[in-house]
């Protein structure tokens, strides 16, 4: 009896710390529809995050993307890891403004984008929640 229960907490321990492992968010993920697009590009570095977001909308009638080719590197995102969950800041060039957003990697291939906090400075074109793939 007592090696069941011991069996037990081991498989929950290893269940709870596998569900809570920090998760890798590097890479391309965009999300697409016939007429517009969101992509984010991500770069990890323990749990730190940063990259570039672009939203292109209405066939390009409104474009919030804060890369531009004269400012490559301009960070538009930037957070913490915890688990599968980014918190970010993100900047919308259409606002001029920062805004926050959760970023929770739902597997390898998939993630969910949702807005927390829109940027308070005008209006944004960038997807309020949108799941994107790599």
């Amino acid at each position: 009896m007592m090696k069941k229960i011991k069996s037990t907490i081991v498989l929950c321990v290893l269940f709870t710390f596998n569900a809570y492992a920090q998760q890798d968010f590097s890479g391309h993920w965009f999300y697409a529809t016939e007429s517009s697009n969101f992509e984010i590009d991500v770069q990890q570095i323990g749990d730190s995050i940063k990259g570039s977001i672009c939203a292109i909308i209405k066939n390009g009638d409104f474009i919030d993307c804060a890369m531009t080719d004269e400012d490559e590197d301009f960070i538009s995102i930037r957070g913490v890891v915890v688990g599968n969950v980014a918190t970010v800041e993100f900047w919308s060039s259409y606002a001029n403004g920062w805004g926050k957003a959760t970023i929770t990697k739902i597997s390898d291939t998939q993630m969910l984008w949702k807005i927390i906090e829109k940027p308070n400075t005008g209006v944004s074109f960038i997807p309020i929640e949108s799941t994107l793939t790599n």
